[in-house]
């Protein structure tokens, strides 16, 4: 018999590998993404909620601060006099159209402010700069209405102009809501032809404690100085 056809000279068949040994790579490699996953979401999970506690820390815990009473305030480069609550800041000038009067003393004016009163005089030509909209209106809810809506608040969390009939000379007033803050603005008709731009706003829970003792005895008070 040749020698390569004897049974020894024939290559052995290869032994089956065991199921349970061929698995065991792939298991650790299974276990160790797993491990990584959990890693790697734990610790997301600790910096979103380190975030969120120190991003609540940085916000000012805000109260209703009861105004003491008013005194009065004269501003000559405006020709225009008012009252202001003798525990918030005189009025805080930011240019040659506007001021703000502010519980803090700030100038600030945006959605995180503490509450103010932001005040433009002759407030039609200043806005129509920027804005398109009609400046020939005379009665007072019709240019609200028109300067509202070029500002983008005329959406359903505001309403329409109304007459505001606390203030001495004509005027109108629109009430919204916007971002966790309740405002107001109101439009008013001085005797020499410029119009009064009146923006108040106050978080929602203390915005009516403002609005009383603040906002509206403010506007009121308001007299246009004689030459």
């Amino acid at each position: 018999m040749p020698e390569n056809d004897t049974p020894a000279a024939q290559s052995a068949p290869e032994p089956l590998s065991d199921p349970a040994e061929s698995g065991k790579p792939f298991r650790r490699e299974w276990l160790l993404i797993l491990g990584l996953f959990t890693l790697i979401t734990l610790g997301l999970m600790f910096l979103i909620e380190e975030y969120g506690r120190q991003s609540l820390a940085a916000v000012p815990t805000r109260t209703f601060m009861p105004p003491a009473e008013l005194r009065e305030v004269r501003l000559e480069q405006f020709k225009l006099s008012l009252r202001v609550p003798s525990n918030w800041s005189a009025p805080i000038v930011r240019d040659a159209h506007s001021f703000v009067i502010s519980s803090d003393g700030s100038a600030d004016t945006r959605t995180t402010a503490a509450p103010f009163m932001y005040i433009v005089v002759d407030a039609l030509p200043v806005f129509s700069r920027q804005l398109n909209f009609r400046t020939d209106l005379r009665e007072p809810t019709a240019q609200l209405d028109a300067l509202v809506e070029a500002l983008n608040r005329n959406g359903p969390r505001f309403n329409r102009a109304a007459i505001f009939s606390g203030s001495p000379y004509p005027a109108a007033i629109v009430r919204g809501f916007e971002r966790g803050n309740a405002l107001t603005i109101i439009l008013m008709r001085l005797p020499d032809e410029r119009w009064l731009y009146i923006g108040a706003q106050a978080e929602a829970q203390f915005f009516r404690a403002y609005e009383s003792s603040v906002f509206l005895p403010v506007v009121n008070s308001i007299r246009l100085l004689q030459p």
